[in-house]
């Protein structure tokens, strides 16, 4: 039963990052302007409603894209660095690898 409840709980996360991905590939595709959230919702094949729910507005929904490229970033360019030893010659040369 806790796998079913646990399940249950990664489900809203697991909408929320589909809704994040589907808009990531429109504004890809279409551009910020070009995208509407109801595209977004149907891309991600959910109700725009659940769209609505984990991101207010498209504005919201981009500044949340942003926060998560900017976040994954980070941590390659930290992972590289830690990667590359003590000198600061790798360390740079890794991170611009890593980007």
């Amino acid at each position: 039963m806790a796998h079913g409840a646990a399940a249950a709980n990664d489900a809203p996360e697991r909408t929320r990052e589909v809704v994040l991905q589907a808009a990531l590939e429109a504004f890809f595709e279409q551009g910020f302007h070009g995208t509407s959230m109801r595209n977004i919702a149907a891309r991600a094949g959910t109700a725009i409603s659940h769209a609505y729910y984990y991101f207010p507005s498209k504005a919201d929904l981009l500044r949340a894209l942003i926060f998560q490229v900017t976040e994954d970033l980070l941590v390659s360019l930290t992972s590289a660095r830690a990667s590359a030893g003590s000198d600061p010659a790798a360390q740079l040369a890794a991170m611009v690898r890593a980007h």
